[in-house]
C-alpha cells in the first residue's frame, strides 16, 4: 500500500511539473508575440506580399532607396541637414540638435519610390524632447501649395500615419490634408488624436494600410483608426520626419540633442486589381477588385458594377482593359492601359462588359 501511495504521489508531482513547464512556455510565446506583432496578426491582410524591407544594417543611409527631403531648407527655426541622419547598430537615427545661435538642425528622409495603396510598417522609438515633432507620413508631389481646382482623389492627399510631440505626452495624432495648405483658399484637414499610455517607452510598431476604399492605422498590431474619408489615388512618397515645432509648440525645453530611432521599414504591396468607379476621377461608388478575365453585364453586377453607370477606372501597370458598349463584348470598344479619370467622350455611363488581361 505504501508503495502504491508513493507511486501515486510521484506521478502527481510529475504531472504538476509538466503542467508548470507548459505554462511557462505558453506565457513566453505570448510575450514574444505581443512584443513584436507581425503583419499576419492583422486580419484581412493575407493578400499582401513584401515589396521592400529596410533594416538599416549599413553604416550610412542607402541613397539608392532614400533622399534627404528638403535638404538645406529652413522651416521655422530649424534647417534640414543630411548629417542629422545616422545609421548604426541596425537603426536609423534622425536627430534634432540645438545650435549655438539658438536655432536647430533637423532632418527628414523620403523614399525614392512612390507608392499607391499597400501596408506600410515601421518599428520605431519615439523622441523625448519638449519642442520636437516626429512623423511618419505620405506626400503626393502633385499636391499644390494652394487650392486651384484641386481634386483630392487625382491630385492626392497628405496622409499622416502619425505625428508625435512629447509636449503632448503619449498622444498620437493622425491627419489627412487636401486642397493644398492655404486654409483661406479652400485647404482642408481632418485630424484625430488619442492618448496611448506607454507609447513613449521603448520600440513600437506603427502601420498604415491604404486601400482604394479606406485608411486603417495600426499600432503594435492593434487597429486604432479606420476611415473612408478623402481616399487618395495618387502615388506618394513615404517620409520619415523629425523637426521642431508642429504640435510640439514653441517651448523648446529639450533635452538636446534628441533622436527619433527607426529599426526598420517594411512595405507590402496589395494584390493588383482593376477598380471601376461610378463617377469621374475615382469618386462615387467603387467596385470590388477585378482580376484578369472576361466579365459580362451580369458578372459585373455581381462585382458591384451596374450597366451603363461606370465613369472611371484604375488599371495596374502592365495590364490592359477593353471596355464594350454592349453585353457579351459586342458593339464599340476602347482599350485602356492606365488609370483614367473619365471614360469620356463616348464610354461614360455606357460600359456594359469588359475584358481584362496582362500585356
Amino acid at each position: 500500500m505504501i508503495k502504491i501511495k508513493s507511486f501515486i504521489l510521484l506521478f502527481l508531482i510529475f504531472c504538476i511539473s509538466i503542467a508548470a513547464k507548459k505554462s511557462v512556455v505558453d506565457n513566453t510565446a505570448t510575450t514574444v508575440e505581443k512584443s513584436l506583432p507581425s503583419i499576419n496578426t492583422n486580419p484581412g491582410l493575407k493578400d499582401y506580399t513584401l515589396f521592400m524591407q529596410e533594416d538599416f544594417d549599413g553604416k550610412i543611409l542607402n541613397t539608392k532607396r532614400w533622399n534627404y527631403y528638403r535638404e538645406g531648407e529652413k522651416t521655422g527655426n530649424h534647417t534640414y541637414k543630411p548629417k542629422n541622419a545616422t545609421v548604426k547598430n541596425g537603426n536609423l537615427y534622425l536627430t534634432v540638435q540645438k545650435l549655438a545661435d539658438g536655432n536647430f538642425s533637423a532632418v527628414d528622409i523620403n523614399s525614392k519610390s512612390l507608392f499607391k495603396y499597400g501596408y506600410f510598417e515601421i518599428k520605431a522609438k519615439l523622441p523625448k524632447a519638449i519642442g520636437v515633432e516626429a512623423a511618419f507620413w505620405f506626400f503626393p508631389w502633385s499636391m499644390p501649395e494652394t487650392y486651384a481646382g484641386f481634386t483630392p482623389s487625382i491630385d492626392g492627399v497628405e496622409i499622416d500615419a502619425f505625428e508625435y510631440s512629447p509636449a503632448i505626452f503619449e498622444t498620437m495624432i493622425y491627419s489627412l490634408h487636401w486642397n493644398g495648405y492655404d486654409y483661406a483658399k479652400g485647404a482642408q484637414v481632418s485630424t484625430q488624436q488619442e492618448i496611448i499610455p506607454g507609447i513613449s517607452k521603448g520600440y513600437h510598431l506603427f502601420a498604415l494600410e491604404w486601400t482604394p476604399t479606406e485608411y486603417v492605422i495600426y499600432i503594435d498590431g492593434k487597429e486604432r483608426i479606420r476611415t473612408n474619408k478623402i481616399i487618395s489615388r495618387k502615388a506618394s512618397t513615404l517620409i520619415l520626419g523629425f523637426g521642431t515645432g508642429g504640435f510640439g509648440g514653441t517651448n523648446y525645453a529639450g533635452p538636446w540633442p534628441d533622436t527619433f530611432a527607426i529599426d526598420y521599414v517594411k512595405i507590402y504591396n496589395r494584390k493588383p486589381e482593376v477598380r471601376i468607379y461610378g463617377d469621374a476621377n475615382g469618386n462615387g461608388w467603387i467596385s470590388e477588385g477585378l482580376q484578369p478575365g472576361s466579365y459580362t453585364t451580369a458578372q459585373l453586377k455581381q462585382k458591384g458594377i451596374f450597366d451603363n453607370e461606370a465613369s472611371s477606372l484604375e488599371v495596374p501597370k502592365g495590364w490592359k482593359v477593353t471596355v464594350f458598349e454592349s453585353d457579351y463584348f459586342r458593339g464599340k470598344s476602347m482599350m485602356i492601359i492606365t488609370d483614367t479619370g473619365t471614360l469620356e467622350p463616348y464610354f461614360n455611363d455606357k460600359l456594359s462588359s469588359i475584358v481584362i488581361s496582362k500585356k
